[in-house]
């Protein structure tokens, strides 16, 4: 286990690994009368042993969510509703110029905090979530209004129902889960097309897409349930998707990513600070040694060096970026 980068004075609250290994976090100081944050962009070493800061940009309020967006492109969500879209250099450290720090887009219809971001295969799509219970579609890097606007209703008229976190499956399909724990598939194709999934889910990043007919998520019990998709066709009541249940004996999981490369292994993040990885095709789960000790707040896999060995990066509320080497 690694240390890669600790910010000191920022909770890191989001991660994303770029197919190149280049690694995306966003901070937010959370404390304080200033709430401001940064984004970063590191390259990690074959070994993961170490990682270089090759670019950051100061924000003025924190930042909760990033996705890559394409090459050199980073999608990043804040505190005052804001989806921006940043172009970085990613050659030498401290390489990039000044205008390649500017946003490209930045979409401000959301009336509260942006809680998650994705970008669909390709990159022509870009889902923003918020504590405003909607999610919204963009064309990405395109300053323009959302394409659609999608409302997670909370279970009573007076309530609240932010969402939680979003993953595409495909550059249709959208699959979200709000606060209240539902997860529920968009069909992007039809103007009015959704499905619930399940009815449990917890926290920002408590989804994780494994192919167009598959989906796993996190639970508040401390579960990954993995969910097909193909059954229950159509959402007709009485057809209910078909979901298996891997019980972690964690705290509650606030941040899931399956292993690139077709490998049936995923990495949970739990909100006691303990990490858990499950094999999904057997459901066989293990602990990993200790590495946080606060909320872990992303999970995400550094492309294998050496075809057998994989390092898993996490990050968290203690403020600390960390590799950790999977077998």
């Amino acid at each position: 286990m690694s240390e890669l980068l600790n910010t000191k004075h920022q909770h890191i609250e989001s991660l994303d690994v770029a197919p190149d290994g280049l690694v995306a976090l966003a901070t937010s100081s959370l404390t304080g009368e200033v709430w401001d944050g940064r984004l970063v962009v590191l390259r990690c070493a074959a070994d993961a042993a170490r990682a270089e800061v090759i670019a950051s940009v100061e924000t003025e309020v924190g930042n909760a969510a990033v996705a890559w967006a394409g090459p050199g492109l980073v999608a990043s969500g804040d505190d005052a509703g804001n989806v921006t879209v940043w172009r970085f250099g990613t050659g030498a450290a401290g390489a990039a110029a000044d205008e390649e720090r500017l946003p490209v887009a930045v979409y401000s219809e959301h009336d509260q905090a942006v809680t998650c971001v994705a970008c669909a295969p390709g990159g022509a799509r870009l889902a923003s979530g918020s504590a405003d219970g909607t999610v919204r579609v963009w064309a990405c890097g395109a300053a323009a209004q959302a394409e659609r606007c999608l409302q997670h209703k909370p279970a009573e008229p007076w309530l609240e129902c932010g969402v939680a976190a979003a993953a595409w499956l495909s550059a249709e399909l959208l699959s979200t889960c709000d606060e209240e724990g539902k997860v529920r598939l968009w069909d992007l194709r039809v103007p009015v097309a959704v499905r619930a999934v399940a009815r449990e889910g917890c926290g920002s990043g408590c989804l994780a897409p494994l192919d167009e007919t598959s989906l796993a998520s996190g639970t508040r019990a401390g579960d990954v349930a993995i969910h097909d998709l193909r059954s229950g066709s159509g959402g007709r009541a009485g057809q209910h998707i078909t979901s298996r249940r891997v019980s972690l004996g964690r705290g509650a999981v606030r941040c899931l990513s399956a292993r690139p490369g077709g490998s049936p292994l995923a990495a949970a993040g739990h909100a006691d600070g303990s990490l858990s990885l499950v094999d999904l095709s057997t459901l066989a789960a293990r602990p990993v040694p200790a590495a946080h000790s606060d909320v872990v707040s992303g999970v995400g896999w550094l492309p294998p060096s050496d075809g057998a060995h994989a390092s898993l990066l996490s990050c968290g509320w203690d403020k600390r970026l960390v590799a950790t080497e999977v077998q």
